[in-house]
């Protein structure tokens, strides 16, 4: 008897599984999605109860007793303990929560039914400084940060097991997301931050003198990015970046969410951080030929969509 085919999205209920999920159901990637994630189950699982199932576990509990009534065609691997910031502070604690939990689904894939696995890295740094002004997949990587590090480690663990078990293993070198999402809990990310300050009439927190340029890409196109990576028949392992191609400035940033919010920002300054590399854009082209996709959402555009949500 055929078992049924799911896709598993380990950390599926924050800020980037939540959307890729929804993109993957809505446009019919994925007939069915397992999230994997100890948090609660986000609002999918009303919307869609046939589809979506959510299991608690960690991903360690999942792998000491799966379900052996269904087969994962893909893996979506979001789940991440860090950020850059306390990456840097506990690199043990980091390599084992991350890396080490990684391989171990890595390992499993194969006898889960898995056909493609598809990581979530980090195009904002595993490059480090640039040499260029865009960075391709064959741009030097020489992460800066734990963070980076960690994460391209676990996209070369992932190459060399699915070469060795025969699964596709594909990363996505993702730049910096944003979207509605972050907006709710603890703001993540500077777009979202500076919003809700802005609303509140808080002062933010800026490191450097805002020169810093960050390649900025709305949720929903990083979404359709997945999609496009679970959907294309044929996708050659390895990374793929995933960005706008276009880099903006924490003063534009600023000057942005005070354009579309007609306030001004309170601004305290501190010093830079030594993970902060001074500019980080992305070159999509390899996935853009592989895949067709591309981003479509201006930086405006998207942050003026985050404040209309925020003051309805």
């Amino acid at each position: 008897m055929t078992k049924p085919k799911r896709t598993l999205i380990t950390g599926g209920s924050g800020f980037l599984g939540t959307s890729i999920a929804r993109c993957l159901l809505q446009r019919g990637s994925a007939t069915a999605v397992t999230v994997l994630d100890p948090k609660a189950p986000n609002q999918l699982q009303a919307e869609y109860p046939d589809r979506v199932e959510h299991d608690g576990r960690t991903i360690s509990e999942f792998l000491a007793s799966p379900p052996d009534d269904v087969e994962f065609s893909s893996i979506i691997h979001l789940a991440w303990s860090s950020h850059p910031a306390t990456s840097m502070q506990f690199p043990l604690d980091d390599l084992d929560a991350n890396v080490g939990s990684g391989i171990r689904l890595l390992e499993r894939s194969k006898s889960l039914g898995v056909r493609r696995f598809i990581f979530s890295s980090s195009g904002g740094t595993v490059y480090g400084v640039l040499e260029r002004d865009r960075a391709d997949e064959s741009h030097p990587a020489n992460p800066v940060s734990i963070y980076g590090a960690a994460k391209l480690s676990l996209e070369h663990y992932a190459q060399v097991i699915g070469r060795r078990d025969g699964f596709d293993a594909v990363s996505l070198r993702v730049a910096n997301p944003y979207g509605l999402y972050q907006l709710q809990g603890v703001a993540i990310g500077s777009i979202a931050n500076f919003l809700l300050a802005v609303r509140d009439g808080r002062r933010i927190v800026l490191f450097g003198d805002g020169s810093i340029v960050r390649d900025y890409i709305s949720i929903e196109d990083v979404a359709a990015a997945f999609k496009s990576a679970i959907s294309t028949p044929i996708l050659p392992a390895g990374p793929y970046n995933v960005a706008s191609g276009v880099g903006a400035s924490l003063a534009e940033i600023v000057a942005l969410v005070e354009d579309v919010s007609g306030k001004k920002l309170g601004i305290d300054r501190q010093p830079d951080r030594r993970f902060d590399v001074p500019r980080n854009v992305l070159d999509c082209s390899r996935f853009e030929a592989a895949t067709g996709w591309r981003a479509t959402t201006s930086l405006r555009d998207g942050i003026k969509a985050m404040w209309d949500t925020l003051n309805r």
